[in-house]
């Protein structure tokens, strides 16, 4: 009973942390999981083009630097893994390079569904 009121109240005190703020509107929220860069991102976040999930992956990453608040300039990605589940969930993470370069802490993972939509995406990069 008292490991259980201990999970409870941690799992309470982590939801609360979690800062929540609509993005234009739309029916995106980002919330920023740790005060250090990492956040998760949440929503109808668009369709990954035709091809392998991979790239298609790394470009969606490319391609919505502005909502990852992230300037481009020298910053280039690289998808470095990719894992299918029983849902039909393909997650595929990015690592962030800059100047041809890992960055140390750099990665985003990009979780799309069987059909391509993006429905989450979490990590920290860097600028």
């Amino acid at each position: 009973m008292r490991r259980m009121l201990t999970v409870t109240l941690m799992l309470l005190s982590a939801t609360a942390a979690f800062a929540m703020r609509p993005v234009d509107g739309r029916s995106i929220e980002v919330r920023e999981v740790d005060g250090r860069g990492a956040t998760l991102i949440t929503g109808n976040l668009g369709q990954l083009r035709a091809g392998a999930r991979t790239d298609a992956s790394r470009d969606f990453v490319r391609a919505n630097a502005a909502l990852l608040q992230l300037a481009l300039e020298g910053s280039d990605f690289e998808s470095t893994g990719s894992v299918s589940d029983e849902l039909g969930q393909t997650h595929v993470r990015v690592q962030q390079r800059f100047n041809g370069l890992d960055v140390v802490g750099g990665e985003y993972i990009v979780h799309s569904d069987a059909g391509g939509h993006v429905f989450a995406m979490n990590g920290r990069l860097l600028n």
